[in-house]
């Protein structure tokens, strides 16, 4: 319990004595979970069943998918790494972010859970729900940034170098998170634009995470 704790404010402390040279099939189980849930919220969303027999090649193709994915920036923070003189093997960041995965799931999941139960608890009062999604999205905005913070703690001390030089080496994602965190902004803006809020009550789904309304309220 102490190690999982760890994992949200000293992480490269847990990861750092746990870096093997190969990605094992407990790091590729990790990996899996957010997959899983994916899966088993997008389905559960839409109203369908639990079917293994559908949601399995659903499991299947997003894990492969997910997999590419830390390949690629996994190789890119190894690339990046060797203008700061970073030291580390594409493996082994791999690894140090599949570690990651673990408290950046455990606030997403206690985030939505809270924002599901205000809608049942509120009687599914549309208002309260939309403010409930509202402060949600200010919270992912200070925890996002937090997240980056950690990941060039972790990023720093896998390729031994500096915070500083983390930062470099980690600047490509940063400007990305910068990009998600301002779809957040927009989205806390929206809510109080009393055109933009009812067409997002027109949306509501008291199942819908908060991406899924913003891409909906987007859209429209």
């Amino acid at each position: 319990m102490n190690l999982f704790l760890k994992l949200f404010y000293k992480p490269e402390e847990v990861i750092l004595p746990r870096l093997e040279p190969k990605v094992s099939w407990a790091h590729l189980g990790i990996l899996a979970i957010p997959v899983v849930l994916a899966i088993m919220t997008n389905t559960m969303s839409q109203g369908k069943p639990l079917n293994l027999m559908t949601i399995i090649p659903g499991m299947l193709g997003g894990f492969v998918g997910v997999a590419i994915v830390l390949l690629i920036y996994s190789y890119v923070l190894k690339l990046l790494g060797l203008l700061v003189g970073g030291k580390a093997t594409t493996n082994e960041i791999a690894i140090s972010q599949i570690y990651m995965i673990i408290p950046a799931i455990t606030i997403n999941i206690v985030l939505n859970l809270i924002v599901i139960l205000t809608g049942v608890i509120t009687e599914n009062d549309v208002d309260i729900y939309i403010n409930m999604l509202m402060v949600s999205s200010i919270l992912w905005i200070f925890i996002g940034a937090y997240f980056i913070f950690l990941n060039i703690k972790v990023i720093s001390a896998v390729q031994q170098v500096s915070f500083n030089k983390g930062i470099i080496n980690y600047s490509i994602f940063i400007i990305f998170a910068i990009f998600s965190l301002i779809g957040n902004i927009n989205f806390i803006m929206a809510g109080f634009d009393q055109v933009k809020r009812e067409n997002m009550k027109t949306n509501i789904n008291f199942s819908n995470s908060i991406d899924d309304l913003q891409n909906k309220m987007f859209d429209n």
